[in-house]
């Protein structure tokens, strides 16, 4: 039986760390998406709920139409 030496064992290390960043990068990219879609949805779902709300209005007032006391 032959010993393991620094030289066998390196390609193997770094083949499977090729491996692992890749797996990495991988995750990250689904991480990424879902959190994108997820706060698409959310942003959607807040307009539809504000949209229908009966005790939110949106009320605007030009400067000219506000009350001067002096």
């Amino acid at each position: 039986m032959s010993k393991l030496t620094l030289q066998k064992l390196e390609p193997h290390f770094l083949q499977r760390r090729y491996h692992v960043v890749t797996s990495n990068y991988i995750f990250e990219a689904i991480e990424r998406c879902i959190g994108e879609t997820a706060e698409r949805i959310e942003k959607e779902e807040s307009e539809k709920r504000d949209r229908y709300d009966r005790n939110e209005h949106q009320i605007f007032a030009s400067e000219k139409s506000t009350l001067d006391p002096c």
